[in-house]
């Protein structure tokens, strides 16, 4: 049903309200999106979105999950979605790490791209723009999936090393947002019927 999109749940919430205090000092929040099922019909897809503000000795201060909203079908829109979702419900820290640069580049070209009626999502775009503000110099990318080889080798745009925190940070955002996807999956029986009848179609 329709309710199971357009969510927004708290896995950790804390006893102040960001909007109105801040969040301490030196926090950052990391985002992530989950796509499954990308091989069945589009109208099967499940998609997840998630945010954590963590502190900076790696502690989770408040970390939050949910399901776009139907329209939201591909894995950038739940990227976009959960860069939404943190500015909306958390003041903007010192930094905010999305590891989809397109979501990055895109909402750093500003309101006349975001506007533009060719614009897939436009309105999310233009309203995640409005949220970001003059604060496009504390977004930055990060490298999705990484193993942990890659600590203290990989970086961010921003140039930052990826760390332990930042490396856990990011398995925590994309567990929480595969759950959410998971979620609303379609059936297993239904998603093998499926792919039996587009492998039927294809011999």
């Amino acid at each position: 049903g329709e309710e199971c999109f357009d969510t927004f749940e708290w896995v950790r919430q804390v006893a102040v309200d960001f909007l109105d205090t801040g969040i301490p000092p030196g926090c950052l929040i990391f985002t992530d999106g989950s796509l499954m099922d990308c091989k069945l019909p589009s109208e099967c897809f499940s998609l997840g979105w998630a945010f954590c503000v963590i502190k900076t000795n790696g502690d989770i201060v408040a970390s939050a999950r949910g399901v776009p909203p139907r329209w939201v079908n591909t894995i950038q829109g739940a990227e976009l979605w959960a860069v939404r979702m943190a500015l909306m419900r958390v003041n903007f820290p010192e930094g905010l790490y999305t590891d989809c640069d397109t979501v990055r580049l895109g909402l750093l070209r500003g309101p006349a791209w975001a506007n533009s009626a060719k614009r897939k999502y436009s309105r999310v775009w233009s309203s995640t723009v409005t949220l970001l503000d003059e604060g496009g110099d504390r977004l930055h990318w990060m490298p999705a999936h990484t193993s942990k080889a890659s600590i203290g080798s990989a970086k961010c745009s921003n140039g930052r090393v990826v760390d332990d925190i930042f490396w856990s940070a990011n398995q925590v955002v994309d567990l929480m947002a595969k759950d959410a996807a998971e979620a609303i999956r379609v059936s297993q029986d239904f998603r093998e019927s499926l792919l039996c009848q587009e492998q039927q179609l294809s011999d």
